[in-house]
């Protein structure tokens, strides 16, 4: 997959040197011509100057492709020793392989090729209106580069399976370099021509450099092509690395989307709380997150409940525009309760001991629990024990860890629950005020609410209520909760609330409990989830699902954002040790580490750097070969200027104009075809530069800054060539 993938980079190469082929061949065409000619007038026959002309093509590209593939097969292994990759093993499962000798055999047929069409196929005019070999040429790259993009994305499962998605990995940069060089040369000419028209006003140097260009634009088009093809495929390469560079930094972001996660790796829930102070950050979030499934048998869906708290709602740690349509800030105010959901309960004294509970009874015996969140935020089933008929008093020891908690409601069962079809009991019950050891708890029973199988009969300071318990629903009396007759406001993916109800409401079942939360916004994406995700505000979701299945919902990881450098290590260092035992802690900036050091992912960003520097290093090749061939070629026109009296530094600063124009030309246009380059291949190639699938996507990421730096030391570079180049040009030879 990965190997399929540096095809790409690959063929960067290869349309690169191909086209370096093309601006050499150019260059001593005149040459060959003039050869062809000389053959030709002593009787040499047609084939025998074709034969000669493959012979003499295929001579130079085998020897110059076996030398290239000797220097990258070299290359390779200083790269696989620096990643820490047996060389041997690497060599021979790409360079040194079947399938590697047999691309350099195909690349040295095709520079072959390619260097006899330059050489000796018949010159192409150019007309306005005209429709060319080469036009026809583009036209079939364009038919062949969208019928293989109209096959879809190639993600990483893709690029695994099907070989022919590494055919057009290898030609894509080809032919897109094709496609833009045939379209600079045919807007070449009307470019010169508005170029000469444009510079009437200007200095005699600069308007005869823009006529003579106007008028003779061959090779200066081959010229302006080439440096198109070579600073497009540069920066490509630069956007290309950046985009694969920030796609890492992203998936950890993702993946770990705070500084610090802190999680139990055991079955128990560690008091998460203690180490909110532990790594002295900026930000610290308490999340909620819950397994849950959405719809029924073969439509059934795995969910991830998240519930946030609102801070982190409205400014998460990390989040992308390409989320969703709404800002962080929007979705929070729409999923905002609006006022306090918090728990409502009675308050336990932190020192009483024991809970008592009168209850007077009349029917099936019936066995009583009272439920109490502790302080920590966990939760603790007091059992009472059995109501018999008549009068009872329920106890049950408070345990330390309860004491100061809330008591959040009473859970009532039949005698036999582990029996599936045992008898129903039924009867009725009067509960008194209950107490914690000598404190009197304030009940407010008439605002409590039955659940289940209870009913109330009667209110006032005494509580008055029937029952019917199953072993198939939960009973329980408990006071009424902010969200009791609200739905909680969600954030969904647009597949989930395709699938909600009227009014947006949507099951989701959370072990044996279903929640029906109403679709308030929706998001294609959320930091710290994969596939379908219910958002929520935290207190709300915690609210409504403890309030009908105590314990349900626990909040058991701990977001620390913002934590220095010695607050890591403080950290690190404290993790399973007490009070953190049973606590895992992931570090953002390990997941990012671990993702850069990976061996796949440093060969192809360094790959990619490397094929940028060759490709700059070639373009200044390409410029000094076209300065030193427009000397020799338009040396007539050059001794015409001379004769009407201009001086050897007034025609050194018209070639130094001529090729600032061709520069320029292939700048604008290499920046053309590096953003045409980018944007389809980040569409089209859905691979990390680890080789996996990008999660979140990949998003096309610029680094203004590198290519500036590097546009600017091209200048200066091809400043420097040009001014040796024409140093010492039109000097009168010393006597």
């Amino acid at each position: 997959m990965t190997a399929r993938r540096l095809l790409l980079v690959g063929g960067q190469a290869a349309a690169l040197l191909l086209a370096f082929v093309v601006l050499a061949a150019a260059s001593g065409r005149a040459e060959a011509e003039a050869t062809r000619a000389r053959l030709a007038r002593y009787g040499a026959a047609r084939w025998q100057m074709v034969l000669l002309a493959l012979a003499e093509a295929a001579g130079l590209a085998f020897v110059a492709t076996l030398a290239g593939w000797a220097a990258g097969t070299g290359l390779a292994a200083l790269v696989a020793n620096a990643a820490g990759v047996p060389v041997g093993g690497a060599l021979t499962h790409s360079s040194a392989s079947p399938v590697g000798l047999g691309v350099a055999f195909g690349l040295a047929v095709a520079a072959s090729a390619v260097l006899v069409l330059a050489l000796h196929a018949p010159a192409v005019r150019l007309a306005r209106f005209s429709l060319t070999a080469l036009d026809v040429a583009a036209i079939g790259c364009i038919g062949a580069i969208a019928l293989a993009l109209a096959r879809g994305a190639a993600d990483a499962s893709t690029l695994a399976s099907e070989g022919g998605t590494g055919v057009l990995l290898f030609l894509l940069p080809a032919l897109m370099a094709f496609v833009a060089a045939v379209a600079a040369v045919r807007l070449l000419g009307p470019a010169l021509r508005a170029l000469e028209r444009a510079a009437r006003r200007l200095p005699v140097s600069a308007r005869l450099a823009a006529l003579s260009l106007a008028r003779n634009p061959g090779y200066a088009g081959a010229a302006a092509a080439f440096l198109l093809v070579s600073v497009g495929l540069a920066a490509f390469s630069v956007d290309y690395r950046s985009t694969l560079r920030r796609a890492q930094s992203d998936q950890a972001r993702y993946q770990t989307p705070a500084d610090v996660v802190l999680a139990p790796t055991a079955a128990a829930s560690p008091p998460l709380h203690v180490a909110i102070g532990a790594g002295k950050a900026d930000r610290t979030m308490l999340v909620l997150r819950l397994a849950a499934q959405v719809g029924s048998g073969t439509a059934l869906r795995d969910v991830t409940l998240l519930g946030l708290p609102k801070e982190a709602l409205s400014r998460p740690p990390f989040w992308r525009s390409d989320f969703s349509s709404s800002t962080p800030a929007e979705l929070a105010a729409r999923v905002d309760p609006g006022r306090d959901v918090a728990l409502q309960g009675v308050r336990l004294p932190a020192s009483a001991r024991e809970l008592t509970v009168p209850v007077q009874a009349r029917g099936d015996p019936a066995v009583a629990t009272a439920n109490i969140e502790t302080p920590r935020g966990t939760f603790v089933p007091l059992n009472l024990g059995t109501i018999e008929p008549g009068a009872n008093t329920l106890r049950a020891g408070i345990p330390a860890a309860a004491r100061g908690g809330l008591l959040i409601g009473l859970a009532f069962a039949p005698t036999l629950p582990e029996v599936h079809n045992a008898r129903p009991a039924s009867g009725t019950l009067v509960l008194d005020p209950f107490s914690a050891g000598r404190t009197v708890l304030r009940s407010d029973f008439p605002h409590w609410l039955a659940t289940g199988g209870m009913r109330v009969r009667g209110g006032g300071s005494r509580a008055r209520l029937s029952y019917f318990l199953t072993n198939d629903r939960n009973a329980g009396f408990r006071p009424r909760q902010p969200t009791d007759g609200t739905r909680v406001r969600a954030i969904v993916t647009p597949g989930l609330a395709a699938l909600a109800g009227p009014g947006g409401l949507l099951p989701v079942s959370v072990g044996d409990f279903n929640l029906v939360v109403r679709v308030s916004a929706k998001a294609k994406r959320y930091p710290s989830t994969t596939g379908d995700f219910v958002v929520a505000d935290e207190t709300a979701l915690a609210t409504s699902l403890n309030a009908a299945a105590p314990g349900t919902a626990v909040a058991r990881e701990l977001w620390l954002d913002g934590v220095s450098k010695r607050g890591a290590r403080e950290l690190a260092s404290a993790v399973g040790r007490p009070p953190l035992v049973g606590v895992g802690a992931t570090f953002q900036q390990q997941v990012e580490a671990a993702l850069q050091d990976d061996p796949l992912a440093r060969a192809v960003l360094r790959t990619l750097a490397g094929t940028a520097l060759v490709a700059f290093a070639l373009a200044l090749a390409g410029l000094v070969l076209a300065l030193a061939a427009d000397l020799r070629d338009e040396d007539g026109e050059l001794t015409d200027l001379e004769a009407e009296g201009a001086g050897p530094s007034w025609l050194r600063r018209h070639v130094r104009l001529r090729s600032a124009c061709i520069v320029v030309i292939g700048l604008l246009g290499g920046a053309a075809l590096a953003a045409g380059l980018s944007v389809l291949v980040v569409a089209a190639v859905l691979v990390t530069a680890n080789g996996g699938s990008p999660e979140p996507p990949l998003l096309l990421s610029v680094d203004w800054t590198l290519l500036a730096l590097g546009v600017a030391a091209y200048l200066a570079c091809a400043l420097v060539v040009v001014s040796l180049v024409t140093w010492n040009a039109f000097r009168e030879p010393a006597t």
